[in-house]
């Protein structure tokens, strides 16, 4: 049959060939191929060479199990044969599964073999598990823990590695006759509580015989919908982020019939395998091959840009503290620096921060900003892979990262060298130098197709080869603010107004702000302020010294910060004189911005609590202090007025205010 469909862009021509296998030996009706090792085991109603045959309620010879060689899909090797001996009862055997390279077999039998003559013998099926000995010889089988007498378990399906069950039971509880249940084995060896497979997949009907391809698709069939009639193939994904089988598609009306079509088997190409149907009056085995379809006029790969140089440009490097600038990128990586390049793992939403870390403590000093980096496909399809690769070396593809908005129904990768793949990702052997094209389509539920070509590089072992093309990243920058920021050393915040004359904030020698937070609704309360993160370092570090939990908070200035100011306060412990590591950083600041002429009055003073005369002579020393660091920063003693002014008493000289009179006022008298 030849199917000729017209798309925008792409142009299909589609061949399904169709034969049914002619096996000698077994009995007269054949169904349910599984492939193993050269050829397919599969289910047939023939008489056994055992002194008995045993027939069921109706009168029909059991299905027993049989192997048949076939070479060039099509053409059979000899008679079939009894597949193995040790596993064949006088009852039902069948259907079969393999796993963990055929070294392990699920299969469907009666569960009570032991006594051919009791008419009353239990008639249920369950699923048993056998592991291959030596040769051919296969262990004594051991019964699904699942198994039970009242309903059945039967047509078992199996992942590659033998750790997934999908199989077709009436338990109570389903949503029809047969249902599709899943059961997980875990590290010790057991098995799950069976999980219905809900409504994408099981109907009011029946769905039976269940498979697997690549552990990705599940296959089956079903009478509980709409198609060709009987039993139909239905196929459905495997959704990871919903934990489901997505909603179930049926292959097309070259395999699915208006009779019973069932027991499918896919080649590792996806596109051919074998299946069981008795649309000519009987029970037999199929061949099926899909070719790929001819598509014309795909359009070149489109790199998916998931690399980004993310810059925060209003903040400036500082290395004159023990801080370093970090991002944390969203996606669990963090990278130094104000700028940096990442790519990201995928499509999604990140949120980029920038963070300043103390490298002392290796806390976070200062979060300085944010930014939301959205990373989201075009609806079409996309090549992950290499665009060179060695000759005689594979190469991984991946259409992960196509962008389609349908539901998917098929994915093929077509390779110069005629061979097809039908599956999300693929390993790719490439033995020929030269430029190789592969080709990616996606078809859609509603038949549309998408499809996408690149061109690979196939190069000797001497060429030096490029993984992936650079791509045109896209910058990523901080946006910067439009009003200026200024920032200060928060010691706390609290719903309610603090007195500043607590004992808890006695312990500060410095001026403190109460600010009011009208976002959070809530009172900050800060010391120090600075138009620089990093100058407020050894004042953060002398508070939490002190006990406080501090952060550095920033607000916006309502004034030019910039100091052309005219002066600047360096605050004093109770009767000490010597400066902290942050009035050194705010006296740098100062006095980068004086030039040689510069003139400048230093004033000392004290709080009233000594004698009047102490108190003088410890605001001389603390201005004295002041301009011999003055002269340190490069400002002449020439140009430096010192005077001491001694203590400060006023009428209502409360314990919080104190603090503010034990300082050295640093005045620009002439620029």
């Amino acid at each position: 049959m030849i199917l000729v469909i017209y798309y925008p862009f792409v142009v299909v021509a589609q061949e399904n060939k169709i034969s049914m296998l002619k096996i000698e030996g077994g009995g007269d009706e054949k169904i349910c191929p599984v492939r193993y090792k050269q050829g397919i085991v599969f289910m047939s109603s023939a008489r056994t060479n055992l002194l008995k045959t045993v027939r069921d309620e109706t009168g029909q010879i059991p299905y027993n199990l049989f192997y048949q060689k076939v070479f060039n899909e099509l053409v059979v090797g000899g008679d079939a044969v009894v597949f193995s001996d040790n596993l064949v009862t006088e009852f039902n055997d069948g259907p079969v599964c393999f796993a963990k390279n055929e070294e392990l077999i699920f299969y469907t039998r009666n569960t009570d073999v032991d006594n051919i003559n009791n008419s009353k013998r239990n008639r249920t099926l369950g699923i048993f598990i056998s592991t291959k000995g030596k040769g051919e010889r296969w262990h004594q089988s051991s019964s699904f823990e699942h198994n039970r007498p009242d309903y059945n378990l039967i047509h078992p399906a199996t992942n590659s590695d033998g750790t997934i069950l999908v199989f077709s039971s009436n338990m109570p509880g389903g949503k029809g006759g047969y249902d599709l249940y899943i059961s997980l084995q875990d590290h010790l060896g057991h098995w799950s509580k069976p999980r219905n497979l809900g409504a994408t997949v099981n109907t009011e009907g029946n769905e039976v015989f269940p498979s697997f391809f690549k552990d990705e698709w599940l296959l089956f069939s079903s009478d509980g919908r709409a198609g060709q009639g009987g039993l139909d193939i239905y196929r459905s994904r495997w959704e990871e982020d919903l934990f489901r089988y997505s909603a179930s598609t049926p292959l097309d009306s070259s395999i699915n019939s208006r009779y019973d079509d069932f027991g499918i088997s896919l080649n590792d190409d996806g596109l051919s395998g074998y299946f069981g149907s008795d649309r000519n009056g009987s029970e037999q085995i199929y061949f099926f091959k899909q070719s790929l379809p001819k598509l014309e006029d795909c359009a070149e790969e489109k790199p998916l840009n998931l690399c980004y140089y993310i810059e925060e440009n209003s903040i400036v490097a500082d290395s004159d503290h023990p801080l370093k600038f970090v991002w944390d990128l969203g996606d669990g990586t963090k990278k130094d620096g104000l700028e940096v390049y990442h790519c990201y793992p995928g499509v999604g939403k990140y949120v980029a921060a920038l963070q300043i870390i103390d490298t002392i403590s290796n806390e976070i000093y200062y979060s300085v900003s944010e930014l939301e980096i959205n990373i989201a496909l075009d609806d079409r399809p996309y090549i992950i892979g290499p665009d060179s690769v060695y000759i005689n070396d594979y190469a991984s593809f991946s259409a992960d990262m196509s962008g389609l908005k349908k539901e998917v129904r098929e994915i093929y990768w077509d390779f110069e060298d005629g061979s097809v793949q039908m599956q999300k990702n693929v390993n790719r052997y490439f033995g020929l130098i030269g430029q190789q094209n592969v080709r990616l389509a996606i078809v859609a539920d509603d038949g549309s197709i998408q499809c996408v070509n690149k061109n690979i590089e196939v190069v000797d072992k001497n060429t030096v080869i490029s993984k992936y093309k650079v791509l045109s990243h896209q910058k990523k920058v901080i946006p910067v603010a439009e009003s200026k920021l200024g920032y200060a050393v928060q010691l706390l915040q609290s719903f309610k107004k603090e007195v500043l004359s607590d004992s808890i904030l006695l312990k500060v020698n410095y001026p403190i702000t109460q600010r009011f937070n009208e976002v959070d609704s809530i009172y900050q309360y800060t010391v120090g302020e600075s138009d620089k993160v990093a100058s407020l370092y050894h004042l953060y570090k002398e508070m939490r010294d002190l006990g406080f939990d501090s952060k550095l908070i920033s607000f916006e200035l309502n004034y030019d910060n910039s100091i052309d100011a005219k002066e600047v306060l360096i605050f004093f412990s109770p009767g000490k004189d010597e400066i902290t590591a942050y009035n050194e950083a705010n006296l740098n600041d100062f006095s980068r911005k004086l030039n040689a002429s510069s003139k400048l009055e230093v004033l000392g003073y004290a709080d009233p609590s000594g004698s009047v005369k102490s108190n003088k002579k410890l605001s001389y020393r603390r201005a004295i202090n002041v301009a011999k660091y003055l002269e340190k920063c490069g400002v002449s003693e020439r140009n430096i007025e010192v005077d001491a002014i001694g203590e400060v008493r006023t009428s209502s000289m409360e314990a919080e205010m104190l603090r503010y009179y034990r300082k050295v006022e640093v005045r620009l008298i002439e620029n």
